[in-house]
Order: C-alpha cells, then sequence, then structure tokens
C-alpha cells in the first residue's frame, strides 16, 4: 500500500497524476488498491483538486462516489471502536477502511478505543497496523490518554506496541506528565521502565516531579526522585517542586525534597521561596524554617514571610515566624512592614500579636503613612482602636499632611471619623495644601461626614492654599444641605479664595442656582469683585446661565432699594425711617461707595441714637470703610466722648489700624483730644502701636504740640511701671511695655521731633521721663543736633544739662559743633563750646582721681558729670585705671554706679586683665563678682589667666580656675598660661594649673612646651613636677631640640640629672645633627659633659 501513495518531489501522487490526465480507468484501479483520497500535491491539492483544474468531470464523479463510500466504511468504523462493537470493526476493516481514518477532532480508531477503554478494540486495531503514535487535534496520543486513565493494561499494550512514550501533545505535555498529574504511580513506574523522560517539561516548563509536587501525589513524586528526577527543576516562572509543595501544603512532598537536597531558598520569578508559599501552611513552614530556611528573604518587592503572614491573617505562621526571630521590622519596596499589613488588611489578631511582639506601632512608609493611616483608609475600626491603645500618634502626617481622619473622611467612612475624633484627633489638621478634612468632606458631598466634623468643632472658615472655604466648595458642588450646616456653624459667607471670588460667585459661574438663591438668603455681599473686576453678575453672564443672572439682578434692585434708604436715612438721623428699614430686614451692612455702613454714617455725622440703634441690631461694631476706618476712629478723631464710650461699651476693638496703620489713639494724639485718649487707653488701646510712617500716637502728640497729651501718654507709661509686677501676666508682650524712644521710619524719636519744632516744655517732660538723649536718627542726627541746626537754644540748654553727648558724629563725620557752625548759630556754639571746655576737666579729674585712689573725688566728679565712661587718650576709662593701681573702693563704687566691667582700651585691655597681671586678687574678685568676663582676651590674645600666670601671681591664677576661666586658652605665640609659669618658674602656679587638668605638652608656634621653657631657665624642681605630671621628656622644638639640649647649651646641671632620671634619651640630636654632648661641650660645660659621659653621651645620635 505504501508504494501506491508514494508522492515524488512536488507532492503528487498516481492518483493524482491520473486524475489529472483524466484516465479514468487508471484512478479506479488505484482506488480499488485503496489510494488515498485525502493526500495533498505540495501546493495543497487533492486528486480531486487536480481533476477540477483540468476539468475532468467523469474523473471528479468517481472520485467524489468513492470518496462517499470511503467516508462511510471509515465512520462505521470509528463508530464501531467509540461503541466497543468488535464485530463491526471487523466488517468495517474488511470493507476496506482506512485504519488511521480520524473524525472531525482528528481521533484514530486506536485513540477511540482507547479513550473508551476497549482493550479488544484496540488490540484488534494495532493487530492491523494502526498508527500507535497517531495524535488527536490537540495532539493527544492513546498512550498520553490511557495514562492520564489510569488503564495499566492498555499502556502495557502501547508500549509493547511501540508508543512512543514521550511524545507529547500541543502544551507539551507527555504520557508521563499525564501520569503523575492523575496520581497513577503504577503507570508512572511502567513508562519509567519503559523510557520515559523524567525531565521532560510541558510548555509551562513544568518538569514530572513539578507537577507531582503542584498536585501533592506524594508517592508518584517519591517514585520520580528515586528515579533521579531533579528536586531543583523550575518551570517558566521559576517555581520549583518545593514551592508547589509548600504553597499546597503537602507537607510530606515538602520534607521528601527538602531531605532529597531541594534548594531551600530558591526564588520564583517573584522572588519569593518556599517559606513564602508555605506562610498558609504551618505545618509546611515550620519544616521548612527546621532545615534552615532564610525566614527573612523578601521577594522582588521586599516582602518577607512575615509580611505575607500577617497580610493574610496566618496567625498560626506569623506566630511560628517571630517565635524564629523573623526581622519585625522589615520593610517592602513601600516601606510597609508586617504591622502595616496587618492594619490595611484588618488583620486584628495579627496586629496585636506584632504589637506584643515589640513592633513600632508608629513606623512609616516610602510616602510616611503609619499602620494607622493605612487602618483609617481601609476604614478598620478594630485596628484604630488597638493601635491607638499602643500609643500610636494619632495625628502623624504622611508626605502629603494626611493624618489618620482625613484618610478616614477620603473613604467616607464617618464610623472611623467618628472614632479618631473621639479618641482626640485634630479636626482641622491640614494636608500641605491646607486642606482640612472638613474641606475634603465639603468636596466630597458627604453630608454625614460634615456634620460629624462640625459637631467636633471643625473650623468652618479654614481655607486652603487656593483661598478656597468649604462654603465655597459646597456652592461650586451645589450641596445644599452642606451649605446650611456650614451656614449654621457660623461660615463666611463672603470669604474670597485667591483669585477673589467668592462662594457666591463660584456659584454663578458653575450656574447653580439654588446655591446662588441659598447664598443671596445669607445676605451674600452681590457687590464684591474678584481679582479679575468680575462680579457674581459677570459670572454668570460669561457662562450663559440667564437664570442665575436674572435671580442675582432681581436681588441687586432690591437690595439697592433698601441699601439707599437705610443709608440716607442714617446720615439724615431720621430715626423712624431707620427703624422701618430694619423692620424690614434691610442689610444692616449694607455700605456705600466709601464703604461706610449705616453705623460708621451715623457716628461720622454725630447721630448717636442712630448708632444705638444700630448697635441694638448687632451692627458690626468694628467695620472698616475702604479707608479701613472704624466708627471709633472716627468718633476718636471728631472727640465724640460718649459716642466713643458707647461704642467700647459694645466691645468696640481700640487697636483696629486703617489702611495707613493709623489707630484710634493715634487719631486722638493727633487732634489732642484728652478725654477720648484718657478712654482709649484705659481700655487697652497698645501705645506702642506705628502707622505706615512708623509715628506712634506720642509722636503725634509732639508734632502737634500737645503738652497735655504728651504727659498723658507718659504718665499711663507711669502707672504701668508701677504696676504690682506679682500681678502681671508672666506671658505679656514685650511690645506692650511703653517705649517712649519709638523712632519713626526715618528714625526721628519723640525727643528729636520736640527738639527739632522747638519744643521745650515737651523736651523737658521727655527728658524727665527718660528719653533717650544721644538716641539718633537716619542721618545720624541727636536731639541736640536737630536744636542746634535750628537755632533752638532755649532746648540745647536743657539736652546739655541732662548730658546731651558732644563728641558724636552723624553719618557725614560732622559734630554738633559743626552743624551749628555750618548754620550760623553763634549763640548756641558758644554755649556748646562752654559745655565742651567743662566736661573736659570733669573727664580729666574722674581718671586722675580713679588712677590714684580717690574715691571721695571721684563721687564728686560723677556728681557733676553722669558720664562714667569717659576714656584717657589711650583708651582707658576710669574703671580700668583704678583695677591697674589696685584701688578696691573705687572700683567697688564706680561698678557700683554701673561702669562697663569690660571695657577695652585701644589695645583691647579690659580692667580685669589689668587687675590679673598687676595681682590685685581683691580687684579681680570685685571685678567678676559683677560680670567681668573672664576669657576676654587683649590684641595679643592674652586672657587674665594667661598673663596672672606670666606674672606669677597664684592667688589670682587660683581665683580665676575657681571661677571656671579657660584653662586651654593660648596667646597669639601659642603659649599658653603653663607656658608662662614654667618658663618664669612659678612652681606653685604650674602646681595649680597641672591640678586643675592643665594640658601638659602643649606647645607653642615653635613647638616649645613648657617642659622645654623650664629646662632652658634652670627650674629643675618645675621640670620634675611636670614630667611627674605626665609631660613628654623627648619632646621637640620645630628646631628638634630636647629639654636635654636646652639644658645641656645652658648648663643647668640639675635639670639635666632630672631630665635623665625621668629616663632622656642622651643623644637624641636636633635637625643639625648637634646632639647634648655636642651642645654642652661647645658651651663649655665640663661638669655636664662628664655627667652625660657617665650617661653613655655620644657626638653623634
Amino acid at each position: 500500500m505504501a508504494s501506491i501513495d508514494l508522492q515524488d518531489n512536488i507532492g503528487k501522487t498516481a492518483l493524482m497524476y491520473g486524475a489529472a490526465m483524466g484516465h479514468i480507468d487508471v484512478v479506479r484501479l488505484l482506488l480499488d488498491q485503496s489510494a488515498d483520497l485525502d493526500l495533498r500535491s505540495n501546493d495543497s491539492r487533492t486528486a480531486q483538486g487536480w481533476a477540477r483544474q483540468h476539468n475532468r468531470t467523469d474523473v471528479i464523479a468517481l472520485l467524489e462516489e468513492r470518496y462517499q463510500e470511503r467516508m462511510a466504511i471509515n465512520t462505521q468504523l470509528l463508530s464501531g471502536c467509540l461503541q466497543g462493537n468488535a464485530e463491526e470493526v471487523r466488517r468495517a476493516l474488511k470493507r476496506g477502511a482506512s485504519i488511521d481514518c480520524v473524525d472531525v477532532n482528528k481521533r484514530t480508531p486506536l485513540l477511540l478505543a482507547v479513550m473508551e477503554n476497549h482493550e479488544e478494540i484496540a488490540r484488534l486495531i494495532l493487530d492491523n497496523k494502526a498508527d500507535v503514535n497517531a495524535q488527536n487535534v490537540v495532539g493527544r496520543t492513546a498512550l498520553s490518554i490511557a495514562a492520564q486513565e489510569g488503564s495499566q493494561r492498555l499502556v502495557q499494550l502501547l508500549v509493547g506496541s511501540n508508543a512512543n512514550v514521550n511524545l507529547a501533545d500541543t502544551t507539551g505535555w507527555t504520557p508521563l506528565l499525564y501520569a503523575v498529574k492523575a496520581g497513577h504511580s503504577d503507570i508512572v513506574q511502567q513508562l519509567l521502565e519503559n523510557g520515559a523522560d523524567c525531565e521532560a517539561p510541558n510548555d509551562a516548563g513544568q518538569t514530572p516531579l513539578v507537577v507531582a509536587a503542584r498536585y501533592g501525589n506524594a508517592n508518584v513524586a517519591d517514585l520520580l526522585v528515586k528515579h533521579d528526577a531533579s528536586v531543583n527543576s523550575a518551570d517558566r516562572n521559576r517555581t520549583t517542586p518545593l514551592m508547589f509543595a509548600a504553597k499546597g501544603g503537602y507537607d510530606e512532598i515538602v520534607r521528601l525534597l527538602v531531605t532529597g537536597g531541594a534548594d531551600i531558598n530558591a526564588q520564583d520569578v517573584n522572588g519569593e521561596t518556599a517559606l513564602f508559599h508555605a506562610v498558609p501552611s504551618h505545618r509546611c513552614a515550620s519544616l521548612l524554617l527546621d532545615h534552615r530556611a532564610s525566614i527573612d528573604l523578601p521577594n522582588e518587592k521586599g516582602v518577607t514571610p512575615l509580611m505575607r503572614a500577617a497580610e493574610l491573617g496566618h496567625d498560626e505562621s506569623l506566630a511560628l515566624l517571630l517565635d524564629r526571630n523573623a526581622n519585625i521590622e522589615a520593610s517592602n519596596a513601600d516601606g510597609w512592614t508586617a504591622l502595616t499589613y496587618a492594619a490595611t488588611n484588618n488583620q486584628r489578631v495579627v496586629a496585636s500579636n506584632l504589637l506584643d511582639h515589640g513592633a513600632k506601632v508608629d513606623c512609616r512608609d516610602s510616602v510616611e503613612n503609619t499602620p494607622l493611616l493605612h487602618a483609617a483608609r481601609g476604614g478598620n475600626t478594630d485596628i484604630i482602636c488597638l493601635l491607638l491603645d499602643r500609643g500610636a500618634d494619632i495625628d502623624a502626617e504622611n508626605s502629603w499632611g494626611e493624618t489618620a481622619l482625613r484618610q478616614a473622611v477620603n473613604k467616607g467612612d464617618s464610623t472611623a471619623a467618628s472614632l479618631l475624633l473621639e479618641r482626640g484627633a485634630a479636626v482641622d489638621a491640614a494636608d500641605e495644601t491646607k486642606t482640612t478634612p472638613l474641606m475634603q468632606a465639603t468636596r466630597l458631598g458627604n453630608q454625614e461626614m460634615v456634620e460629624v466634623l462640625l459637631e467636633w468643632y471643625a473650623d468652618s472658615n479654614i481655607v486652603d492654599d487656593t483661598g478656597e472655604s468649604p462654603l465655597i466648595a459646597a456652592a461650586r458642588g451645589n450641596f445644599g444641605d452642606i451649605m446650611r450646616l456650614l451656614i449654621a456653624h457660623g461660615t463666611s459667607i463672603d470669604t474670597q479664595d485667591n483669585a477673589g471670588k467668592s462662594a457666591l460667585m463660584h456659584a454663578a459661574f458653575a450656574g447653580q442656582i439654588d446655591a446662588a438663591r441659598l447664598l443671596l438668603d445669607e445676605i451674600a455681599d452681590l457687590s464684591l469683585l474678584s481679582c479679575a473686576g468680575f462680579s457674581a453678575l459677570d459670572y454668570a453672564k460669561q457662562q450663559n446661565h440667564s437664570d442665575v443672572a436674572l435671580v442675582l439682578e432681581t436681588t441687586h434692585r432690591e437690595r439697592e432699594e433698601i441699601k439707599s434708604s437705610l443709608l440716607r436715612s442714617a446720615a439724615e438721623g431720621d430715626v423712624k425711617m431707620v427703624e422701618a428699614a430694619v423692620r424690614l430686614n434691610a442689610n444692616i451692612e449694607v455700605r456705600d461707595q466709601d464703604g461706610n455702613t449705616p453705623l460708621l454714617v451715623a457716628v461720622i455725622n454725630n447721630h448717636e441714637e442712630i448708632l444705638k440703634l444700630m448697635l441694638e441690631n448687632v451692627a458690626d461694631v468694628n467695620a472698616q470703610n475702604v479707608r479701613g476706618r472704624t466708627a471709633l476712629s472716627v468718633a476718636s478723631e471728631k472727640n465724640q466722648s460718649a459716642i466713643a464710650w458707647t461704642l467700647l461699651d459694645c466691645d468696640a476693638e481700640s487697636d483696629v489700624a486703617d489702611s495707613r496703620r493709623c489707630t484710634p489713639l493715634m487719631y486722638a494724639s493727633e487732634a489732642g483730644n484728652e478725654g477720648i485718649i484718657k478712654l482709649l487707653l484705659d481700655s487697652g488701646a497698645r501705645i506702642n502701636s506705628t502707622n505706615d510712617e512708623g509715628e506712634s500716637a506720642l509722636i503725634k502728640a509732639v508734632q502737634n504740640c500737645h503738652e497735655h497729651v504728651v504727659q498723658i501718654l507718659l504718665s499711663h507709661r507711669e502707672d504701668e511701671d508701677q504696676y504690682d509686677d506679682s500681678e502681671c501676666d508672666s506671658d505679656t508682650d514685650e511690645d506692650d511695655e511703653f517705649n517712649v524712644d519709638l523712632p519713626t521710619n526715618t528714625g526721628r524719636t519723640a525727643l528729636i521731633i520736640a527738639a527739632h519744632l522747638g519744643h521745650a516744655d515737651i523736651v523737658q517732660v521727655l527728658l524727665d521721663t527718660g528719653a533717650s538723649i544721644d538716641l539718633a536718627d537716619g542721618r545720624g542726627w541727636s536731639p541736640l543736633f536737630h536744636a542746634a541746626d535750628q537755632g533752638h537754644e532755649h532746648v540745647v540748654s536743657p539736652l546739655l544739662e541732662y548730658k546731651a553727648d558732644t563728641s558724636l558724629q552723624d553719618e557725614a563725620g560732622q559734630t554738633v559743633l559743626n552743624v551749628a557752625e555750618k548754620s550760623g548759630r553763634n549763640r548756641v556754639l558758644a554755649l556748646l563750646r562752654a559745655y565742651q571746655r567743662e566736661r573736659r576737666e570733669n573727664a580729666a579729674a574722674l581718671l586722675d582721681a580713679a588712677s590714684n585712689g580717690r574715691v571721695d573725688e571721684v563721687r564728686t566728679a560723677l556728681a557733676t558729670d553722669y558720664r562714667i565712661e569717659v576714656r584717657d587718650k589711650d583708651g582707658c576709662t576710669a574703671l580700668l585705671l583704678a583695677s591697674r593701681t589696685g584701688h578696691e573702693d573705687v572700683v567697688r563704687f564706680l561698678l557700683n554706679a554701673d561702669a562697663q566691667v569690660d571695657a577695652q582700651n585701644k589695645l583691647s585691655v579690659t580692667p580685669l586683665l589689668e587687675a590679673a597681671y598687676k595681682g590685685h586678687a581683691g580687684v579681680v574678685r570685685l571685678l567678676i563678682f559683677h560680670g567681668a568676663d573672664a576669657d576676654k582676651a587683649d590684641d595679643e590674645n592674652s586672657t587674665a589667666l594667661i598673663l596672672a600666670a606670666q606674672a606669677g601671681h597664684e592667688a589670682v591664677v587660683r581665683l580665676l580656675l575657681q571661677r571656671g576661666a579657660n584653662i586651654n586658652a593660648q596667646a597669639n605665640g601659642g603659649e599658653t598660661e603653663l607656658n608662662k609659669a614654667a618658663q618664669n618658674g612659678c612652681l606653685g602656679i604650674v602646681s595649680l594649673l597641672l591640678a586643675c587638668g592643665a594640658p601638659v605638652d602643649t606647645g607653642d608656634e615653635e613647638r616649645w612646651t613648657p617642659l622645654l621653657y623650664a629646662a632652658r631657665e634652670g627650674h629643675h624642681d618645675v621640670d620634675r613636677l611636670l614630667l611627674e605630671g605626665g609631660a613628654s621628656v623627648d619632646a621637640r622644638t620645630r628646631t628638634g631640640e630636647t629639654a636635654l639640649c636646652k639644658a645641656a647649651f645652658e648648663g643647668h646641671l640639675e635639670v639635666i640629672n632630672v631630665l635623665i632620671e625621668h629616663d632622656a634619651a642622651v643623644n637624641l640630636a636636633n635637625a643639625k645633627g648637634w646632639t647634648p654632648l655636642l651642645f654642652a661641650t661647645q658651651s663649655g660645660h665640663n661638669a655636664v659633659v662628664r655627667l652625660l659621659l657617665e650617661n653613655n653621651a655620644s657626638f653623634e645620635e
């Protein structure tokens, strides 16, 4: 038969050639010999196709007839195999049925017989040479089917008929894989014994052992392992048999694999280990951990087994992992810990267990969310309670500034929000855009949440960083019920955002007519303009919202009628008309073109009765017009005492400033209204407030020559000064203390202005009150400069009596004498010169008396001249001179008279430095007691301690050390107090410094240590003390000389003995190679040479 269907190189058979040529007898003969009608040539044509191409109609008819006969016979065969009818099968075969014919699913007679487990039929088919490896439409063979169905006899029959045991279907599944999946261990054994490949994978990369582990077939897995199947084989996702077994909870297979050498820490394509997959199975997890599975190995997202257990709520596995010391604070790529997973997934038992084991309750992820924030986002109230009970920060914020309360609001969970508020959450906590929970709830239109937040006193007037308020958000969203809630809780109707748009403008722009009507009913301001200059009506028209525009226009007309009536009546003092307008619900806050309300109009026109009527109807007592003026400001300027008292009695604010920052007190002071000023001061008006020019109430009074007002303001300052400090609030702002020297923007004080204007009486009052006499303005001009420049001789005299400084220079370097001379003020010039002569004489007398200890003369000099800080040509003050000469009584007197304790002369020498250097211990004690800086240094950077040590004043050194003087200070040459004391042989001071921890080896710039200085000077007792204190015996100078070199050069035999006793290196040479022996020889010190030679000294190192 094979030869009859032989195909040539273009795929044509004898039947195709006969059909193409129209040789019907040849075609019939070939068909009688069972030629295959279904074969195709290389161009995919059958015999019928070739006949049709050449229009061989008789051949076409014959082929069609035989095809139908063949099909009927094949169908008989397929049906017999399917039904197990052996006789039917035999008849079909006898009639010439094709032994490997197929049905629509490409199933051959053999496949059908095996599929239905008809062993006899299968054997009959095989006996007739059927293709034992034929495959159906999905590539399944008879052996594949028999293996899956567990038919051992059929498998044996097929294998015995040379079935390919490794032939896979279209998805790569071999007979062995099907047998493994079904768990037929006997068939698996049979296939393996007949050469089945135990490592052949399917298209998913799953080997037989992987499949066995995946489906939990322990016996099969054991059989495969015994046949050397790789325990570490993996599928395309790198999932190993151990991972599948762990995931399925098949602990028997897990045990088999780990004992068989499976890689326990292998990771799949997601980085997950067997332990990660074993989390749902406590037994498998325990088994893996017993075999040293890595407990904290994370997957590619950083998730550890502990996190997985927390996420899924497997508390048994979680407890196991914690007992095995899993890292409780490990975090994934997003910063989530196990506690974060538990909180997010509402796993309360797990979360409690984690916290019991020390998990950080406020751990943060990569965006700063804490577990509490995650729990709130999920509405997990049980977790929220648990975390708060364990100390979670209820107001912790994430990277966007959102708290747990905000998360609950975002989710719309009012239960969680109420719980958080009950536990103390900040109701107004704002995020980075300044959005509060109330704002967010409003934007979401969540009325229930808004109610909850308002019940907890959420501030309905807080705005976000765009200036949007909750009411604006509600209006834009047309959330009427929320708007009513907000308004009922006191929200401001006319708040404008950063673009200047109010809630009414937003409603108009969005065409929200209901929101617009609601706002208009609440008297929303129709006249407001946005930053772009548009009103609510403009926005409605721009967006073609004609219905909204009509409502706005109608309301505007109605309001204008009432408005004009009320304002006109208030201006005219028509009480009856004002009362009528109020009864008609007229807006009592209506404003005219200048921004004046009826209340302001009443005050401007001095209609007290109208004012009281407005106040009875709760008019805004602090309303401001376009210039920022309030009713109290107007009354203060107009000296309307009765009206001012009424306003203050109705809680008018006494310090509201207008657009120029002028307060009522300033207006009253400028106008000289003394009664109003007293009333304002008694009401707590801030006396130091300044306007845009920096002018205070006091300066306004001085500018307008209101002496009595100045006295009232200054006497109020005195009253405050006399007030019992014990009754004062400790938190009182220092700015509230009256400042008589408060300057204007140009630096002019009240005293400067009074001096400039020649108001001698006011100058005297200010001086008597302690105004700073030498405080200068921006030009550097003091009051004396101004008085001299203007020729106010009557002002210059009292200023000089109060010791005004005539030596001051202005910004141009001029003194007051220069200014007076330039201005031609000769009488003033004469006064100034006479004053200076007297001052110089007094200064010289003071300095001489202080220097020579004449305390009575010092007292007398100061009584006639208060300038205690006068200096001589070297910059020395009286205190410095007295300290230098050691006159304690003079020093004490000067210090008690507030002399500057640290005043420096031209060499930066202070009184303490002078006293320390001179050894005046009593003076030093006095200076330190009065706050002298013990570590202040002169131009040579020498401190008091260095100078006292240098001069050998042990008592002073001791006193300074007791007061904490810096023992590590160094003068400009790098010398310390220990260097100085050692150099001068001050044994007691050296001992004292060492006892106080002075560094024994600190060298100066030439690296001379205290030991080197003492050795050079021959102070052997000092050297001995230093060495006993740990000094380095072989320390070198910058040129390499040691202490032994210095002592040898100078011939100090006793020093050399001390150094040698302390193991000094006798042959250590300097940079030029000179040893101590060479130094001693060169200097001719024979005794030293002899001593050095006795101690093995040489001329070379």
